[in-house]
């Protein structure tokens, strides 16, 4: 299962634009010509920065066997090389990655600009391990002996890097559909936080700081929902309710499900979250899976309107595609500061332009490529124009496109 971190809304860059030049933009595929011979079976596609530019870089996640997978690691080449990318050999890494892990995260632990890894392992006593992989600064991996973590309980499969506590250090999260205790019988808690000591460790902080959860979680959509200045979680369950856990401002959640979110039930694929109507707080977009019986059935994607606090309802809307829908990113792809969607359906990518005031316009046959059906994207600046372009899984054999913005 690939879980894509949702920062593309969140962390666009400035841009300063003509009004012309916002309805201009388009997004061109280059893949051809500076990504030549991509693998195939790409599990994980990541737009990531590896050394000391502002330029993107690439990894692709590949499986070459049930339980082995390989990392290839792309530099930018920039302007000069015309934005070229070469392939960094990390041996060590894919020794690694051969011998058998569950999932690849990214995020820059010693603030140095540049971005490590960190793999979730699984041991044939079924418990999990998680490593951390240093960047030299160049692209390439390795470990420090001096970084170590706690086994993890049976179930934990991905990770997420995010500044929880408001000290500029990347924390974890650790989440998984299924945790089980070592007598099998579902954890209590469904997610483990370790928080960064900003001196080289982390340390597990969940029973303090989370309450006990439900399994079945899916993905986190992680912003501030009540306007306190401080990060809350949104939790997508892909059987049974999401749930809504409130920061207290110190870096303690609460669940607050049965008071700010309506009840619905529903199998939720994913979410990601903008402020819709610019009234200064975050909505929540969802996309989910239907039953062909029920009467929603035509009903794949619904908003969640922040009503203030983080209070939400549910808001339904006609401009929405009417067809099965497995991925859903919000960015403001034309810079014209009103927040746009691409939505990956069962017929390919569809990008829909906001207009304000909960409207939005299918604008996909002349601002996206001809496409394949698309497994999953990453988001980040390729030519150092403070815009975000694409990377995609795409098509049947998995393998990589790279789109890039354009306002000409």
């Amino acid at each position: 299962m690939l879980l894509v971190i949702s920062f593309s809304w969140g962390c666009a860059q400035e841009r300063v634009i003509s009004k012309e030049q916002s309805l201009r933009q388009h997004y061109k595929d280059i893949s051809r010509w500076v990504l030549p011979n991509p693998p195939a079976q790409i599990v994980q596609a990541e737009l990531v920065w590896l050394n000391a530019d502002s330029l993107a870089d690439i990894i692709l996640v590949s499986r070459n066997g049930k339980d082995s997978l390989h990392a290839d690691v792309y530099l930018n080449g920039g302007k000069a090389e015309k934005y070229k990318f070469s392939l960094k050999e990390n041996p060590a890494l894919n020794q690694r990655l051969a011998e058998g892990v569950l999932y690849v995260s990214f995020g820059d632990i010693d603030r140095d600009g540049r971005q490590e890894l960190i793999l979730l392992t699984r041991e044939n006593s079924g418990e999990n391990n998680a490593e951390i992989w240093f960047n030299n600064g160049q692209g390439v991996f390795y470990q420090k002996k001096e970084y170590y973590f706690p086994k993890l309980p049976r179930g934990f499969d991905r990770a997420q890097f995010v500044d929880i506590d408001g000290d500029f250090d990347l924390d974890l999260w650790f989440t998984g559909e299924n945790v089980l205790t070592e007598d099998g019988k579902p954890a209590p808690y469904q997610a483990r936080l370790f928080l960064n000591d900003s001196k080289g460790g982390f340390k597990d902080q969940t029973e303090l700081l989370l309450p006990p959860l439900p399994p079945g979680i899916s993905f986190l959509s992680i912003a501030d929902y009540d306007q306190d200045g401080t990060p809350d979680i949104f939790i997508a369950y892909a059987q049974g309710r999401d749930r809504l856990l409130i920061n207290n401002g110190l870096g303690r959640f609460a669940d607050r499900t049965e008071d700010m979110l309506p009840l619905l039930v529903d199998h939720t694929l994913h979410v990601d979250w903008a402020d819709f109507d610019m009234d200064g707080d975050n909505d929540l977009l969802l996309v989910v899976m239907r039953d062909k019986d029920t009467d929603q059935k035509n009903e794949y994607s619904y908003f969640l309107e922040n009503t203030g606090q983080g209070h939400f309802v549910k808001k339904v809307s006609e401009d929405l595609p009417t067809i099965p829908t497995r991925r859903v990113y919000l960015l403001d792809s034309n810079q014209n500061k009103i927040p746009d969607l691409i939505l990956l359906t069962s017929k390919g990518p569809e990008i829909y332009t906001g207009k304000g005031n909960w409207r939005f316009k299918n604008e996909t046959a002349r601002r996206l490529p001809v496409s394949e059906v698309i497994r999953e994207m990453s988001f980040g600046d390729i030519t150092g124009d403070n815009s975000l372009d694409i990377l995609s899984i795409v098509g049947k054999n998995k393998t990589a496109k790279l789109w890039i913005s354009s306002f000409k």
